[in-house]
């Protein structure tokens, strides 16, 4: 009695030898060894990635695997291992689907469309369906390109395809798209034009293909693959006054904004946009620095009121042109401008918006020129991170408040001064967050949708307010409203290791990185996370990498300098507090005291020198003192100065629960150090 037929969903792979009917025509016993000797080559990998070969026919080879990243690395594994043997080159397809074992036969539709895919990847290259492309698209080592819908024989209907594009794999190239019936949807058959028809399909082409509704950029985009990622470059200044560069700058960063309330597409932040104002990089080289899809480019002109904006979508990995246009409008309607280009993109890249996106990008809301221009003058000033600069930014947003209380992103702009004026300025913090909360509240009072707002909130709740229960709540609504805030997830990675929380700090610093890849800040408190967490090794790299990128941030040596003081590396530790020293104008007076200090005394030497130096200070930070008196063993003086500090409420004291360099058990032990965990309500020991 025959068996009954089996079904199995599996990842389904087919490989086939490139020339073979050529090669068995020209020599066959030659040609037949060389299918033995494919064989061989093949099979152990198909074994290494846990697959299984099915079935061989004449040249072809029938896998199976468990998923379909297990067959991609194998497809990989193949092309790599073939690439300098010509005479056994290979065209790979892979699905994913159902296989039917039927007594000795094996059919399914998943083995008929892997067969076909096959065909269509070069010499040396791999083709997979869309279903393969969806389980491997979040692997950072699988790069993929879309090459178009097709039609494929026995396939009801038509398969979007994509080939793997990785280094030694040969690309195939983009589908021309097939024509479909007006009536049916079923492809037409040419073959009743031929003869009565070229002349005129031709001139119908010719026509069509100048009509606005029917656009190269339409046909480039639909014909291309997906658009999950994007960099908006920084404006072109138009107006040829450089005076008018916070605006240019101003208006690059709102479109970042506006764009970044599309949930499903990832958007790259300011702070490494802003590295390639003015650069003559190709688009696709900064395409693959910052790892997106698609570009975003244009201008801005704005003058006697009216503001008008051109921007064009580039296709990252090959500079083609998918979209462009241009918006003009009064100043008072700039809001609504940016929200019209962001929704315009989400239509281009193909993007289904929920309402609330909907909502979020649907304003209506006039604002006074002067209030905008004041609010981008503040940006301005507030983006360059140094306690003069954060202080002017704050002022001219006052100034945008007082000519329209109701801006609500100017609100904010207040709040976000205020709380890092502390760290920045040097302010005392009592003065400071509170002010910053209040503003934040406010914001939420005018729009409850300002992710930003409640971020700002979280960061008072952590630094100051030391509520770490409160800045949670708050920092998850923030990222729930605003999921492209790289700085919010920087800031709420930073909350979850002080609480000792160290891998779900590094998935927040991750995704922190993706959105801002080029940040130096958010590169340093990767490497302070997994120097905390005690990944020495992956904090040694990212230091170095820091390094690498910013010479002259002397932060990262800083920073690098206790790496090496836990590790006992203390000639390490000094070299890297002499370059910090040396980089940092506000120690370049003393840094022949401090090498001095270092050749006679060492570690110990140079610390008193810092010693001195902090207690010159005003204000004094008391947490620094208290650091000081740790490493020259005093530990007496340095809860002195740790109680001095939770009393200023300083900046820093957030670390000293986890901090490495408070290491040692009898320090952590003493009951003063205790009650300082208590007072801050840090968990007891």
């Amino acid at each position: 009695m025959p068996s009954e037929p089996k079904r199995k969903l599996t990842a389904i792979m087919f490989i086939d030898m490139v020339g073979y009917t050529a090669m068995m025509q020209k020599d066959e016993r030659k040609t037949q060894d060389l299918v033995k000797r494919h064989r061989e080559l093949i099979k152990p990998l198909v074994v290494k990635y846990s697959g299984e070969v099915l079935r061989y026919v004449g040249d072809g080879t029938l896998c199976t695997f468990r998923s379909a990243i297990e067959a991609v690395n194998c497809a990989i594994g193949i092309q790599n291992a073939l690439i300098d043997k010509h005479e056994l080159n290979v065209r790979i397809g892979i699905h994913i689907g159902d296989i039917v074992f039927e007594g000795d036969d094996i059919y399914g539709d998943g083995v008929n469309i892997a067969s076909r895919l096959e065909p269509l990847a070069e010499s040396g290259g791999v083709c997979i369906s869309e279903r393969v492309y969806e389980d491997i698209k979040n692997q950072s080592d699988m790069a993929t390109a879309y090459l178009g819908e097709k039609s494929l024989k026995n396939v009801d209907r038509p398969i979007k395809i994509y080939c793997l594009t990785g280094e030694g794999l040969k690309k195939a190239k983009p589908f021309e798209m097939e024509p479909m019936s007006q009536t049916s949807g079923r492809k037409i058959s040419y073959r009743k034009f031929v003869y009565f028809g070229a002349a005129v399909l031709a001139l119908l082409l010719l026509i069509l293909w100048n009509l606005p509704f029917f656009s190269t950029e339409d046909r480039t985009l639909e014909a291309s693959g997906e658009i999950r990622s994007i960099a908006v470059l920084p404006l072109d200044n138009l107006s040829n006054d450089p005076d008018q560069e916070y605006f240019s700058d101003g208006m690059t960063e709102a479109l970042i904004a506006n764009i970044a309330k599309i949930r499903s597409l990832k958007v790259i932040s300011r702070t490494s946009v802003m590295r390639y104002k003015g650069t003559e990089k190709p688009l696709p080289e900064i395409g693959k620095e910052l790892n997106v899809d698609a570009i975003l480019e244009g201008s801005v002109m704005h003058a006697e009121g009216e503001v008008r904006i051109t921007v064009q979508l580039i296709r990252a990995s090959t500079d083609e042109h998918l979209w462009a246009d241009s918006y003009t409008d009064k100043l008072e309607n700039i809001m609504i401008l940016q929200s019209r280009i962001a929704k315009a993109i989400a239509k281009e890249v193909k993007l289904t918006l929920s309402p609330e996106e909907e909502l979020k990008l649907s304003s209506n809301k006039k604002i006074d020129p002067a209030a905008h221009e004041a609010f981008l003058r503040g940006k301005h000033f507030w983006n360059k991170r140094t306690g003069d600069d954060i202080k002017k930014g704050l002022e001219y947003f006052k100034e945008a408040v007082n000519i329209e209380p109701l801006y609500a992103l100017a609100h904010v702009g207040i709040a976000e001064s205020y709380i890092l004026l502390h760290q920045y300025a040097n302010l005392p913090s009592r003065e400071t967050y509170p002010k910053g909360k209040a503003a934040a509240l406010k914001a939420l009072e005018i729009d409850p949708n300002l992710g930003e707002a409640h971020i700002a909130i979280a960061y008072a709740l952590t630094e100051h307010f030391w509520d770490w229960e409160a800045a949670e709540a708050e920092y998850k609504k923030g990222l729930e409203l605003s999921p492209n805030y790289a700085t919010g997830h920087q800031w709420y990675s930073e909350l979850l290791f002080i609480m000792g929380r160290y891998d779900e700090s590094k998935n927040e610093i991750e995704l922190a990185r993706e959105l801002d890849p080029l940040s130096r800040i958010i590169l340093f408190i990767e490497s302070v996370v997994h120097h905390w967490s005690g990944d020495l090794e992956s904090a040694r790299r990212l230091m170095d990498r820091n390094i690498e990128l910013y010479p002259e941030f002397s932060g990262m040596y800083r920073t690098k300098g206790f790496f090496h003081l836990t590790r006992e590396e203390y000639d390490d530790a000094a070299r890297m507090w002499l370059k910090a020293i040396e980089i940092d104008k506000s120690y370049t007076e003393d840094l022949e005291a401090y090498r001095e200090a270092v050749k006679l005394s060492g570690i110990k030497g140079l610390f008193k020198v810092f010693l001195e130096f902090h207690l010159k200070q005003e204000p004094i930070n008391s947490y620094h003192v208290a650091e000081d008196y740790y490493i020259l063993g005093d530990y007496e003086k340095s809860l002195d100065w740790l109680e001095r500090a939770i009393e200023d409420r300083i900046f820093w004291m957030m670390r000293v629960n986890q901090d490495p360099l408070f290491s040692d058990p009898i320090f952590r032990s003493n009951p003063r150090f205790l009650a300082i965990l208590k007072k801050m309500n840090f968990p007891e020991l």
